[in-house]
């Protein structure tokens, strides 16, 4: 290929690219992206490292609105409860409790076992196994007590079985409770 052969080619090839931005479409296209490389390159890139920084900061400052909420909604919920924990109270101070409403109660006790002290959260628990025998009036008023008295507790299982026939309307429960103290 000879000098003047390239010169032509490459005379070519600008004609054919002043042909193509006489035409408006072309013309315009080309502004287009002239324009956006522009902005991409004196905006955008300058900005990214900033806009980074904004997002990550925002996803922290989000995870700890949440935080705060959850720490407000467990405040209130607290609060709820918080006259039912007895500030200073221990196992045996609890099963005290528990053996004075059944001392107030017409009920017999068959058996009373207070198992291990455990850990939930802050809180220590108490397990107690009880084993009572009376009416089935008394043995509500009994269930009735465990949910409504000013402490805490939960009833894990409870079992109600009908005595011997020779003991009338007499019933026997069985029933295992858990206590929280403070």
């Amino acid at each position: 290929m000879s000098a003047p052969e390239g010169q032509e080619r490459r005379a070519d090839k600008k004609s054919n690219v002043l042909e193509h931005l006489h035409n408006p479409t072309h013309l315009r296209f080309i502004l287009t992206m002239v324009v956006v490389g522009i902005g991409y390159a004196t905006v955008y890139l300058p900005l990214n490292s900033s806009i980074t920084a904004a997002t990550k900061k925002l996803a922290d400052s989000q995870k700890r609105l949440s935080l705060a909420d959850d720490v407000d909604r467990l405040r209130k919920q607290f609060q709820l409860v918080e006259r039912r924990l007895p500030k200073q109270a221990d196992a045996d101070e609890w099963v005290q409790y528990v053996l004075a409403a059944i001392r107030r109660s017409p009920l017999k006790l068959d058996s009373f076992s207070p198992g291990v002290t455990k850990a939930l959260g802050p809180y220590q628990m108490v397990y107690v196994s009880i084993k009572l025998s009376g009416s089935l009036t008394d043995l509500d008023q009994f269930l009735h007590w465990l949910e409504s008295n000013e402490r805490l507790f939960r009833v894990e299982n409870v079992s109600i079985t009908p005595k011997s026939r020779d003991d009338g309307d007499d019933l026997n429960m069985e029933i295992a409770i858990l206590g929280v103290m403070g």
